[in-house]
């Protein structure tokens, strides 16, 4: 149970809406949310100006009125003849008023005293209300939707002139935080944004779409320009979908034109953009024209095509008659622009795949090679080829060479029963052939894989012919001589390995103990310690350490040579 206070309210005077307040720059300050009260899914309700409501307060009535003063509400409580003060809130003025007149500190809330915890007197406030604004949250920002307005633009989704929306936003200028208004709306002549602080304007801002607008602004340019307009949410997308339907302007707009009319083509100029019509919605428009007095005339089934023609005329069959001789004649299209056509879609895709394709039917570039080596411009640089011509000899032999290969006899009966009639070294040959690009090994070896099927075979010859092919890379080609029989000789044994006649010597080094804490040394040449190496651990300190040439002789078999320098005395220099 609520332990609030039942006060005795009675709304004296309904006041009136003003369009410039109430859907303006400064609605916000108009609309107050709806709580306590079964009207929640309304969402807001108006402060009305010249609203006048009565209140009963200790035995005496309070009346008070909304009056507007620089754009916003302020209000004004009065008892008999006695005036309160005008306050901008409901709870300052009457309190101030009570506390005068009675001397006590008393306190009421505002809400209570304009009645806004009855039903009764909220079902009176929300009536005649053309729209009521509602809220939606986008990327951390409240925005208010104040009137709607729809179109067939695609860039406006939905949306179209007369549709406006607003958010607070803490905006940076001249590195000073401000708190402002954003107020957004949409025209014929495009999107509008326009800041305010304090109600002066900062700057304004115009295009053609809610992106490319907020793309010019100086902040929130990375952000959706369509979301910052509200056109994100689903709630506005439904509240412009279940927007009014101007249905009297299809009969106005028929009467100017043909007595003929195709109904899917007239109904989208009254509908949003896309939008998807229901079996309902198309039944309930033909038992609106045939109560009017239309008739279909439509000549072809729903399933060849979704068109469907209408005829005002009082005599029906003079515009079917002339519609089915347009139909014969194959003037008539089938299929509307909303319903899928696949064979426009196909060719769509051929010509945009023509339109990509820069080159021609025979494949070349004819603008990029006109602008290259066309009249006018530079010649082309031609690449340098090089060519080495063989001997004639050379090229019959080659040419003997290849009958004997492309015979259809096998490789096993061509080298033991046939003669090969080279003259020269088959070896200097082959190495002839390699330096002028003939892949004679290659084509031997396919020979073989082609002309044997027995695999033990075509092993044994391929491992002959690798081993003249390894005996060729060593220069050996003048090694290798063909008798009269055709058959090849040479001597890989000899050649198989190399090795270089080097004296080997042993010259692996031994290691003195100790060596790493040593810093100085000396190898002296004369006194007791001749052919001796000494050592100590820092220089000019410390005893040294004598290591004598038996000890050296263990370390390593070299033999040391010591150096003899010879030292000459250095010069005095003399002052002149």
């Amino acid at each position: 149970m609520s332990k609030r206070k039942d006060y005795n309210i009675q709304l004296l005077t309904l006041g009136v809406l003003i369009p410039e307040l109430h859907y303006g720059l400064h609605a916000r300050e108009w609309w107050i949310p709806i709580t306590g009260t079964d009207l929640v899914d309304t969402g807001f309700f108006p402060l009305r100006v010249r609203q006048k409501i009565a209140v009963e307060l200790n035995g005496r009535q309070f009346i008070t009125q909304i009056i507007q003063e620089n754009n916003i509400p302020n209000y004004c409580y009065e008892l008999h003849e006695v005036l309160g003060s005008v306050e901008n809130s409901a709870t300052n003025a009457v309190s101030k008023l009570y506390q005068d007149i009675f001397h006590v500190n008393s306190k009421f809330s505002g809400s209570l005293m304009l009645g806004h915890n009855k039903q009764s007197i909220m079902q009176e406030l929300l009536w005649d209300i053309p729209f009521h604004p509602f809220k939606i949250d986008y990327d951390k920002c409240q925005i208010w939707i104040y009137s709607l307005g729809t179109s067939e633009n695609s860039d406006l989704p939905g949306a179209g002139p007369g549709y406006s929306s607003s958010f607070l936003y803490f905006y940076t200028k001249n590195k000073k935080k401000q708190r402002v208004l954003i107020w957004q709306t949409i025209d014929e002549n495009g999107c509008h944004i326009e800041i305010y602080c304090d109600n002066e304007l900062l700057g304004k801002f115009h295009n053609k779409t809610p992106s490319t607008v907020w793309k010019n602004a100086d902040f929130l340019a990375n952000t959706d320009g369509i979301g910052l307009f509200g056109l994100r949410n689903n709630i506005t997308q439904d509240q412009l979908n279940k927007m009014p339907i101007n249905w009297y302007s299809v009969f106005i707009n028929w009467l100017d034109q043909s007595t003929i009319m195709e109904l899917y083509s007239i109904l989208e100029k009254i509908y949003p953009c896309n939008y998807k019509f229901s079996k309902r919605e198309i039944r309930a428009w033909h038992a609106m024209f045939k109560a009017t007095g239309c008739s279909p005339i439509t000549l072809f089934s729903h399933n060849e095509s979704q068109y469907e023609f209408w005829t005002r005329s009082e005599n029906s069959n003079i515009d079917k008659n002339n519609l089915q001789f347009l139909y014969k004649q194959g003037f008539l299209r089938f299929i509307l622009d909303h319903v899928f056509n696949a064979t426009e879609t196909f060719w769509n895709c051929f010509a945009q795949a023509l339109a990509e394709n820069p080159c021609g039917s025979n494949g070349q570039r004819p603008k990029i090679y006109s602008n290259i080596n066309g009249h006018g411009s530079l010649s082309s640089s031609k690449p340098k080829i090089k060519r080495q011509i063989l001997p004639k000899k050379l090229e019959e032999e080659l040419e003997t060479l290849k009958i004997i290969w492309n015979e259809k006899n096998s490789l096993y009966d061509s080298i033991e029963k046939r003669t090969i009639p080279i003259s020269q070294n088959l070896g200097g040959l082959c190495a002839i052939c390699n330096q002028y690009g003939y892949k004679v090994f290659k084509d031997l070896k396919n020979l073989i894989i082609q002309e044997l099927n027995n695999s033990e075979k075509q092993e044994f010859w391929t491992k002959k012919l690798e081993g003249i092919q390894r005996y060729l890379k060593h220069d050996y080609q003048n090694h290798i001589k063909v008798d009269i029989a055709g058959n090849v000789e040479h001597d890989t044994s000899s050649h198989s390995k190399i090795e270089s006649n080097r004296e080997k010597k042993d010259h692996r080094f031994g290691t003195l103990s100790g060596v790493s804490n040593w810093g100085e040394w000396q190898w002296p040449n004369n006194g007791p310690y001749t052919s001796h190496i000494r050592a100590r651990a820092l220089p000019n300190f410390g005893t040294w350490k004598n290591f004598t040439p038996a000890q050296i002789a263990k370390v390593t078999k070299i033999i040391l040579i010591q150096p003899a320098p010879q030292i000459s005395e250095h010069s005095i220099l003399k002052s002149s």
